[in-house]
């Protein structure tokens, strides 16, 4: 155990400008989420915030990059919304089943698409349960395109953190 706590202080002690700011841009990334998404959009918002973990704690990730994020996303929305041709009631364990199904399916068109991003099975979800709307596909889909942008763009000075 000491020996685990060593190594995360001396990792901590090389890099710890990069943990605080790479954590500073992700908290502000997900800020701004927040002012356009609201509190109504809450599983939306987590799956973008685990994409921020992917973008500023990952950076040279293949999950991380433009593609798989923006693409991801784009499967995970296109594969929530087909809840929307089903009855909708989120509470009946009918639902539950199509929830599992959505998820599933967003990891298959994924993996098909080669745009794979962990976090968009969340806005597949997300969309599920919540139920379609222009606002969130603006959203995402403009909180993806941001994020990618700013990994372009700081790309040198982000670090990866594991």
């Amino acid at each position: 155990m000491k020996t685990y706590f060593k190594r995360v202080a001396r990792r901590f002690a090389k890099n710890w400008q990069n943990y605080l700011i790479q954590s500073f841009y992700a908290t502000f990334a997900i800020f701004i989420v927040f002012l356009v998404l609201g509190m109504a959009h809450t599983i939306i918002v987590a799956s973008i915030a685990s994409s921020c973990f992917v973008i500023f704690v990952m950076p040279s990730s293949p999950t991380a990059q433009p593609k798989n994020l923006v693409g991801g996303h784009i499967v995970g929305l296109a594969s929530g919304s087909l809840y929307t041709f089903f009855a909708y009631d989120a509470v009946q364990p009918t639902s539950f089943i199509f929830y599992a199904l959505v998820v599933g399916i967003s990891i298959f068109l994924m993996i098909l698409t080669d745009t794979e991003h962990p976090p968009a099975a969340g806005t597949a979800l997300g969309v599920a349960v919540q139920g379609f709307s222009i606002d969130v596909v603006v959203a995402v889909v403009m909180s993806t395109i941001v994020l990618s942008i700013i990994n372009l763009l700081l790309r040198s000075k982000l670090k990866s953190l594991t």
